[in-house]
């Protein structure tokens, strides 16, 4: 397993990607981020390098927003882990919050 080239899914900038045990790591630089996206999620909410989020009066899911990918970006600071180990973990829960 080696990390690969990829676009963030929070900023749009160059990142690094790794599957590891089903789920997507993904390191950004430009934000210093680490976090992963569970399974569920990629089948679901990743589509075309972008992260979706579902209307619930619709059933629609449409690409996140800039205030929503902002939203989620102070999210994933806020729960960084400081030594930068421990990816933080955005699961269907975070999405539907925003």
């Amino acid at each position: 397993m080696a990390w690969e080239q990829t676009t963030c899914y929070l900023c749009d900038k160059e990142a690094e990607k790794l599957y590891y045990y089903g789920n997507l790591r993904v390191r950004c630089f430009n934000r210093n981020t680490f976090y992963f996206l569970p399974g569920h999620v990629q089948k679901f909410r990743l589509n075309k390098n972008q992260l979706l989020y579902k209307n619930e009066v619709t059933r629609e899911k449409f690409p996140l927003t800039a205030k929503q990918k902002e939203k989620l970006l102070n999210c994933v600071k806020k729960n960084t882990d400081p030594e930068g180990k421990k990816p933080v973990k955005i699961d269907l829960k975070i999405l539907n919050s925003l």
